[in-house]
């Protein structure tokens, strides 16, 4: 990675890695590189950033690979993804939640294989208490350390489709977990967490969106004997949305609301099997049932032979994975 001819757009760098690095840092290179055009990835902008560090006494270098997700620059797309809240959200997600899951792990006597990106430091802003452009979330860059995006065209075959759900059924039964064995600390920890990020604007672009597929579905002649059918199922999906927003518990959890390939990271041996996975993107995290997460997950993401052949024995594997 080569520096950037333009002006590094992170400012107070030292005190965001001061967070989990403690305050003896100092830094001695920066290099950085956007990881998408701005406005691609929607919710954020991301960089690619390698800090070469020292920390005393030893003063030896170490190198951080880190990325950077920002808010994104567009007014109209920091109102659609109400950045203010979101990035809030995942901050609270990494800083609070994932540490929790760690120490339940560990107090479990379970495997304790951490299920998000290693963080190093989160701000809403300069002024900790006031979000503007200097938000930003510090993460481990995982590609340098041997994790892959599948391809979201293809989809999952049936071992990465595998391992994604229990993953994801480890994720839910750990917040389950929390809320059953530590009451208070959870509902401290989840009174920001869970909100909502649904406003005016994403509410019309969500309902814009719709329709549109509705006039594209209509001008497709092989579609048009079945356009009752789909609009009468919008119907129902729409009601018993509405009908669910009370959770039944204890079966409530907090959800990931957009688990799918693009959202995870997998990591092989040289052999090329899976060895471990990542989830990542907490900022439309809510409190619902798992089972949500499960079935996009399964439609967004499996590949046609592993929905067509597996998907009795992927929704029992969420159930009986322990």
């Amino acid at each position: 990675m080569s520096p950037s001819i333009e002006s590094f757009p992170i400012q107070k760098l030292d005190t965001l890695l001061a967070q989990t690095l403690g305050n003896n840092i100092q830094i001695k290179h920066v290099e950085w590189k956007l990881l998408n055009a701005p406005g691609e990835n929607y919710g954020s902008d991301m960089l690619a950033i390698n800090v070469i560090v020292t920390r005393s006494p030893k003063n030896t270098e170490e190198t951080l690979n880190l990325v950077a997700k920002l808010p994104p620059t567009s007014a109209f797309l920091l109102d659609l993804f109400n950045s203010p809240v979101s990035f809030k959200k995942e901050i609270q997600f990494y800083n609070s939640m994932a540490k929790e899951f760690m120490k339940l792990q560990i107090e479990s006597g379970m495997n304790d294989s951490q299920l998000v990106p290693k963080f190093y430091g989160g701000r809403l802003g300069l002024n900790p208490d006031k979000f503007d452009g200097q938000a930003v979330i510090l993460l481990e860059n995982l590609k340098c350390n041997g994790y892959i995006t599948e391809d979201r065209i293809f989809g999952l075959d049936k071992k990465h489709t595998e391992f994604a759900i229990k993953c994801l059924a480890k994720m839910h039964a750990l917040v389950i977990a929390l809320k059953l064995k530590k009451p208070q600390l959870y509902n401290n920890i989840v009174t920001e967490l869970l909100i909502e990020i649904t406003n005016e604007t994403t509410e019309k672009c969500l309902n814009d969106m719709i329709q549109k597929i509705l006039i594209d579905l209509q001008n497709m002649e092989e579609i048009k004997p079945y356009m009752d059918n789909i609009k009468k199922s919008m119907e129902y999906c729409k009601e018993q949305s509405e009908k669910s927003k009370k959770v039944e518990e204890p079966w409530g959890t907090m959800i990931h609301n957009d688990f799918w390939v693009n959202n995870m990271m997998f990591k092989h041996d040289e052999q090329g099997e899976i060895i471990d996975m990542k989830i990542v993107d907490f900022q439309l995290n809510i409190y619902d049932y798992g089972v949500k997460d499960l079935i996009f997950f399964l439609i967004s993401s499996a590949n046609k032979d592993t929905l067509d052949n597996e998907l009795d024995y992927m929704l029992d594997l969420y159930y009986s994975f322990h």
